[in-house]
């Protein structure tokens, strides 16, 4: 059996950190960036929208900022525990993180600061105004930070590393409170933007390009199928005797299970062709991460790498196969699942791909591909604009240049 053991490396930054109150600026100061960042990301946005309307929330009655705080607080709390930093490190992680919004990222369990940010940009992501609370209990006691909503009328404590309501808070000695989109140390006022959703960015989105930050997520998504399609794999193969009806493939037209039947042979097949596949996958993603090592990332929304590009596709192609021949094997084992939430903004957002449908959700994300300007078509139209600004070059200087 293939091993399956591809991961991407999630962005992290690690600089030293110092005690006192140096220390706690700096943790505040990520706190705001985080925040901030948070809020705008549509991930984090569906997944408070997502929460309101399982709470019975659609925004169309009387609903109030209470209720929808009240609603974020409690449904952020059934999906994280409260977990300590690791040892020797301050540990904040963005919401996304927090949530487990994208494949490979998953930091579910949180203290007082990271579950802060999490609730902050949720709050912040809706449009509710968010403060960080920072509370001093003196005596050398531990410091805690929460945060504060404004209802429209009232500040309300919002302690997601607490069982207490919206409103509620431990007692403090000082509590200072800091506006994430304001000026927080070296960030400055946060300023008005405007969003928009469902391209990517970069040169590549102006020429129809996908960049290798689209690699990136498309790569992403091939290891997220690959992982339900091992999964599945390995069900099919904990059965508990050759006459179990969730062992293998029964053969065409009957629920037989038989080590020598049709079925076995076409399971033995779709065996192979998938640890075929992982293997080229694991391999794929340990080249890309050593490129990835030593490239500059600030070009990743700008650069294209048709050969990256064009075997995620191929690796794609091949688990588009593999499932559906797994689901019409008429097998009695456990199908492959692509639950994701939230819900996507754009469908041709590259970052909100859903799984609940692999066929259609893998059909998706290959046709910003397919779709894709062909390098002929670019080198067509510079060449054609070069022309155009030659005969526009000519005509200027026939007219400057006087004639004899």
């Amino acid at each position: 059996m293939a091993d399956f053991n591809p991961a991407l490396p999630a962005t992290a930054t690690r600089r030293p950190y110092p005690d006192g109150a140096p220390g706690i600026r700096m943790s505040l100061e990520a706190m705001a960036q985080k925040m901030r960042e948070g809020r705008l990301d549509p991930g984090v946005r569906g997944w408070a929208i997502q929460a309101l309307k399982d709470a019975g929330i659609d925004g169309r009655g009387n609903t109030t900022v209470r209720a929808q705080a009240s609603a974020l607080l409690d449904a952020l709390r059934a999906v994280t525990t409260y977990a300590p930093d690791p040892y020797g490190a301050e540990y904040i992680p963005s919401a996304a993180a927090t949530l487990c919004l994208k494949p490979n990222l998953c930091v579910n369990g949180e203290d007082c600061d990271g579950l802060s940010v999490a609730l902050g940009s949720l709050m912040l992501s809706i449009g509710i105004p968010t403060q960080i609370v920072k509370q001093t209990f003196g005596g050398g006691a531990q410091e805690h930070v929460l945060i504060a909503i404004y209802d429209g009328t009232d500040w309300l404590y919002a302690d997601p590393s607490t069982r207490l309501p919206l409103g509620g808070a431990v007692s403090a000695a000082r509590e200072d409170w800091i506006d994430p989109m304001g000026a927080v140390g070296p960030l400055p006022e946060a300023q008005p933007e405007i969003i928009t959703l469902g391209k990517p960015r970069g040169l590549g989105s102006v020429l129809g390009y996908p960049t290798t930050s689209d690699a990136h997520q498309l790569l992403d998504t091939a290891i997220y199928n690959a992982g339900q399609l091992k999964t599945a794999w390995d069900n099919c193969n904990s059965c508990t005797g050759a006459s179990s009806t969730t062992c293998g493939w029964p053969d065409p037209g009957t629920t037989n299970i038989s080590a020598t039947g049709p079925g076995a042979d076409a399971w033995a097949a779709w065996q192979a062709d998938c640890g075929s596949m992982i293997n080229d996958l694991n391999t794929l993603v340990a080249q890309w991460n050593a490129q990835s090592a030593t490239a500059a990332h600030w070009m990743d929304s700008w650069s294209y790498d048709p050969l990256f590009w064009d075997q995620i596709r191929g690796i794609i192609e091949r688990q588009i196969d593999l499932d559906q021949r797994f689901r019409n094997s008429g097998t009695n084992c456990a199908l492959p699942t692509y639950p994701n939430e939230p819900q996507p903004i754009a469908t041709n957002d590259p970052d909100q791909w859903v799984y609940q449908d692999a066929n259609s959700a893998i059909k998706g994300v290959e046709s910003v591909a397919a779709n894709a300007v062909k390098p002929v078509s670019i080198a067509i139209g510079g060449i054609a604009v070069g022309l155009m600004l030659a005969a526009g070059g000519y005509f200027l200087l026939d007219r400057l240049i006087p004639r004899r």
